[in-house]
């Protein structure tokens, strides 16, 4: 199987599913699981299986009602409906803990043919990693790849420092990574965090990216 477009879209809608739901804290938490199964027959329908340690404490009736609310919500029925079946693991689950064991691997799309892990045999699906979601940590510095504003894409070297509900992340630019202490004192000098954001932003030690619009993340360590 082969990541189209769809898979990407969904990817994006899951991860900001999980950064809600996790109280918008970057902690690099993502998903224990993520996997596509494609179609069998029909050309337009995806089963999905994910897991998710911070889910484990809730009902997966009422979350998998909340997933695909969701979904519906921000993709759009024409995707929507290419979704066949949702389900959710608990993070124990013995697949979902095989499968952890191998996800290390590098790459963000892994290709599942005839696959065996633990007695469970994968005929064919794509195990996604959310490099997004790994790389998201306060102060974490990385290279991201984003959508510009005119057409094509620009790359910058960031540093995170929060993320906002309405999925805008606020990020140190390379001046202000190296001017890092004039950053932390504009909070404290004038009050608040939003005019220490704004402020330092006039001072181009920092800006800010919609979620949506990076296309990768790689990391600077």
């Amino acid at each position: 199987m082969v990541k189209d477009i769809f898979v990407r879209e969904v990817q994006r809608k899951l991860e900001r599913f999980f950064l809600k739901k996790n109280n918008f804290r970057l902690e690099g938490q993502t998903y224990n699981l993520l996997l596509f199964f494609p179609p069998e027959s029909a050309p337009v329908d995806y089963s999905i299986l994910l897991s998710a340690e911070i889910f484990d404490v809730e009902s997966k009736k009422q979350l998998i009602t909340d997933i695909l609310r969701y979904l519906l919500d921000t993709l759009g029925q024409s995707y929507y409906k290419r979704i066949a079946s949702l389900n959710i693991l608990n993070s124990q689950d013995p697949l979902v803990r095989n499968i952890t064991l191998i996800s290390a691997y590098p790459q963000e799309y892994m290709e599942l043919n005839h696959f065996q892990i633990g007695g469970v045999e994968i005929d064919d699906a794509l195990l996604v990693k959310s490099t997004l979601l790994t790389q998201l940590r306060q102060d974490n510095r990385v290279r991201i790849v984003f959508a510009a504003p005119y057409g094509g894409t620009d790359t910058k070297t960031v540093q995170f420092i929060s993320i906002s509900d309405d999925f805008e992340i606020f990020y140190l630019t390379e001046k202000g990574q190296d001017s890092l202490y004039n950053y932390k004192g504009y909070s404290s000098r004038f009050g608040t965090e939003r005019t220490g954001q704004h402020l330092a932003m006039e001072e181009g030690l920092a800006a800010k990216v919609v979620l949506d619009d990076i296309i990768a993340v790689y990391s600077e360590s």
